[in-house]
């Protein structure tokens, strides 16, 4: 089963979330990370796993829970995996 383009990953939903408890666009996160709102949407989209700066920045920036990151990120490694996409990691 392979998403739509427009789907959002599991990670994507948690920043979704966490955006719109902060009352954030999209635009406003990816400057905000300091990266590109194509990086960001591929992140959110799930297919690019995001660096662990990345990660840890939108998890202290939208108060996310570490659990609940671990887990989203998890099941999109798997999720890519399962479809035979691959993992392109970004800014390490």
């Amino acid at each position: 089963m392979q998403l739509r383009s427009y789907e959002l990953g599991e990670f994507g939903e948690l920043c979704k979330r966490g955006r719109a408890a902060l009352l954030m666009t999209r635009p406003e996160m990816a400057k905000a990370v300091k990266h590109t709102m194509a990086q960001v949407t591929a992140v959110e989209m799930g297919r690019v796993r995001p660096s662990e700066l990345y990660i840890a920045r939108v998890t202290g920036m939208l108060c996310l829970s570490t659990n609940e990151v671990r887990t989203a990120l998890k099941k999109d490694d798997e999720r890519r995996a399962a479809i035979g996409e691959n993992v392109v990691p970004f800014g390490r």
